[in-house]
C-alpha cells in the first residue's frame, strides 16, 4: 500500500531497511490509527521478536525522521522555555 519513501526531503538513508520496513508495516496495520488497529505484541509476533524491540525500533525510526526533517527545517523556532524576545 505504502512505497518507501525516498528521503531526499527526509532521507530515508538515514533508516536502516529494518527501521523503513517496521514503520511502514506499523502505518499499514494501524499502529498509529486512533484508536489502534494493532499493537507492539502483533506486531513483534510478525518479525519473530519481542514487543520491546519492535517498540525500540519505531521510537529510534521516529527519531531520526524527525531529526533529518523537523530539526533541519524549523531550527530557527525557539525552544520550550524559551522566551520569544
Amino acid at each position: 500500500m505504502y512505497s518507501p519513501i525516498d528521503l531526499e526531503h527526509g532521507r530515508r538513508e538515514d533508516l536502516t531497511m529494518t527501521q523503513t520496513r517496521t514503520l511502514l508495516d506499523a502505518l499499514e496495520r494501524g499502529y498509529y490509527q486512533v484508536p489502534r488497529q494493532t499493537t507492539l505484541v502483533e506486531l513483534a509476533d510478525m518479525y519473530g521478536v519481542s514487543d520491546q524491540a519492535v517498540s525500540e525500533r519505531l521510537r529510534r525510526a521516529t527519531a531520526k525522521l524527525i531529526e533529518s526533517s523537523l530539526l533541519t527545517s524549523y531550527s530557527d523556532l525557539p525552544r520550550l522555555g524559551d522566551e520569544p524576545e
